[in-house]
């Protein structure tokens, strides 16, 4: 039954003054009706907003937050790991650049190389570590386009020289941020390592 069926219910019984002696006219009834009604309903309301409070907040879990924060110093943790690895590649690139071209440094311009055990242990290693920067940040074989030298020479200057700035570039490198020189770099090396083993014996 709504309320206003139920007051009218009342009031047409005359069972809500007259017990008091106040009879109350036919004619009157809907003019008490509706502000009776008024009354009810808002009364409802004052309850309802009584239980539910304006801008309550939701309780937070203590537990969901100590996740949330165990989860960013995972990401945190997993970031630093990542920038101290890319530190070390660049390093050990940079030192085997070196002393690949110091060791070639001397070769006539035009030689055609015949690499030894060591030579080839050097490559592979400058290789490995090339693509491991690449993949750091975030190159799976996109090469740049930059022209390279021919001669073998050039080639291993020009591998020390890039892996030198690579070292450079990462020693500035933070855990927020990609570097497109370090990538670019680093594809170069992989294209001149590659043209190297191209013109070898090998």
């Amino acid at each position: 039954m709504s309320v206003f069926s139920a007051l009218a219910h009342m009031i047409s019984r005359r069972g809500l003054f007259e017990p008091v002696g106040l009879p109350v006219p036919s004619r009157w009834r809907g003019i008490i009706l509706v502000p009776m009604a008024c009354l009810v309903i808002g009364s409802g309301s004052i309850e309802a907003q009584s239980r539910f409070p304006r801008g309550a907040k939701e309780d937070t879990d203590p537990q969901s937050e100590r996740q949330k924060e165990n989860n960013t110093r995972r990401l945190i943790m997993r970031d630093e790991q990542l920038l101290r690895e890319l530190k070390t590649s660049a390093a050990e690139l940079d030192r085997l650049a070196k002393m690949f071209a110091k060791r070639w440094d001397a070769a006539p311009a035009s030689v055609r190389p015949v690499f030894g055990d060591e030579d080839r242990e050097q490559l592979k290693q400058m290789e490995k570590f090339a693509k491991k920067i690449r993949s750091s940040q975030g190159g799976y074989g996109g090469d740049d386009d930059a022209s390279l030298p021919t001669a073998f020479v050039e080639q291993t200057k020009l591998i020390e020289k890039l892996a030198e700035e690579v070292r450079q570039q990462a020693d500035k490198a933070n855990r927020h941020t990609v570097s497109v020189g370090i990538l670019s770099r680093a594809s170069r090396i992989l294209r001149l390592l590659k043209a190297i083993r191209g013109i070898s014996n090998n």
